[in-house]
């Protein structure tokens, strides 16, 4: 992934850049906000990211959780997120 402009960024750096993906968050819950918060960390360049949920993809669940596709309904959400 290109992280060049957060890198070029004067309140990031290079030094910066290397904490972020040095970094381990865990987001518990990957509903609605879950899933937009997961997405903008890994692409902030986040090294090790947690997602912490125990319940299943739900066909209800795709117009409003961008992580998911159809072929996921069924499975874990925090499995189907790390694909």
């Amino acid at each position: 992934m290109d992280l060049s402009r957060q890198i070029i960024f004067e309140h990031i750096g290079k030094e910066k850049q290397k904490l972020i993906e040095e970094a381990k968050i865990a987001v518990i819950g990957i509903g609605g906000l879950g899933t937009v918060v997961s997405e903008l960390l890994v692409r902030s360049g986040v090294g090790n990211l947690l997602i912490i949920d125990r319940d299943f993809v739900e066909e209800s669940n795709l117009q409003r959780q961008s992580l998911f596709l159809k072929q996921d309904v069924g499975e874990l959400k925090a499995y189907a997120a790390k694909k």
